[in-house]
């Protein structure tokens, strides 16, 4: 499905600054919260998932709708959009990328306690065998209760993905920190891009560079989590275009059931 235009969202009146309207078009939308994920003023990146919050009340997100009636073809970065982030000169246009909304029936700060597992493979079924994180930047427990001072936090995660396809390894940087809608509501976004480029040991079959950002956005009726993911990739499978992105959205999917099997089961 084409990303289509979004729900218009009220601009931020902060005193006499001038009001901060993210973009609605939800291609520039999603490019808006990759760039400004770390801008300092807290106001930017309210208006941003506040935009996204609107278009995302006019979409299906119910996970027993069909993966293709959630599934959206995003825009790719540019390369100006990833100076300062990564150590390669890989060209983004040659990521496009694929996202894939849902309902969680958990709330948000159950989903931040597991953001700190060391070991992510139940929450990963296209990384059976090695999902690594190490919190590289603050408190994770803090951060899970969002208490003073702990707005962010950090990680490098050591990764292998598996399937009948392919066996590639990479390190993937992965950021969080909690935004505050215009209502009140407490969200998280996450920005994870990896800061090198993808090995492995078969030359035809590897995974070059990955960007996603990462929505946690507390539901109107407060029962539950919107989860968003964009992931523009760019990878060498031997497969046309098409079917990378219908498998890219297939482990995004899994790796949602996974979690909600992984919280249903009360973490265990």
């Amino acid at each position: 499905m084409r990303a289509a235009l979004a729900f218009v969202v009220l601009p931020l009146m902060f005193g006499c600054k001038e009001a901060i309207v993210a973009p609605t078009e939800l291609n520039e939308l999603s490019r808006f919260l990759f760039l400004e994920w770390d801008n300092e003023d807290p106001a930017v990146m309210t208006a941003g998932v506040t935009a996204f919050d609107a278009w995302a009340a006019g979409v299906e997100t119910s996970p027993d709708a069909k993966l293709e009636d959630r599934f959206y073809s995003i825009n790719p970065l540019t390369r100006p959009d990833v100076e300062g982030l990564v150590n390669h000169d890989l060209d983004p246009a040659a990521a496009p990328a694929v996202a894939v909304i849902t309902t969680s029936a958990f709330a948000v700060a159950d989903h931040a306690g597991l953001f700190s597992l060391a070991d992510q493979t139940p929450l990963e079924p296209s990384s059976p065998d090695k999902y690594d994180r190490e919190i590289t930047e603050g408190d994770a427990a803090c951060f899970a209760e969002r208490g003073e001072g702990c707005e962010t936090l950090a990680s490098s995660n050591d990764i292998n993905r598996k399937n009948v396809l392919v066996d590639v390894d990479y390190i993937l940087t992965k950021v969080w920190r909690w935004v505050d809608l215009e209502d009140g509501r407490q969200a998280i976004a996450a920005r994870a891009y990896t800061p090198d480029e993808g090995t492995s040991e078969d030359p035809e079959k590897y995974i070059k560079q990955v960007y996603t950002i990462e929505m946690w956005v507390p539901t109107a009726t407060g029962t539950g989590t919107t989860r968003w993911l964009v992931t523009w990739q760019e990878a060498e499978l031997g497969l046309d275009e098409d079917t990378v992105e219908s498998l890219v959205a297939s482990s995004m999917e899994d790796s949602y059931k996974a979690v909600e099997d992984y919280l249903s089961e009360g973490g265990q």
